[in-house]
């Protein structure tokens, strides 16, 4: 998690938002494998 959290600072502030809203269901997955499938799907 800490890894994603750390690539905002190589993205443009005018893009945090839009990274933030296409990492929330990674955040608030209710196990892990669930957020392993979210973040397979957003980087797919």
């Amino acid at each position: 998690m800490h890894l994603i959290r750390n690539t905002f600072r190589l993205a443009s502030r005018a893009d945090w938002d839009a990274m933030a809203r296409d990492l929330r269901p990674v955040y608030t997955a209710p196990s892990e494998q669930a957020a392993k499938e979210r973040l397979a799907r957003l980087a797919g």
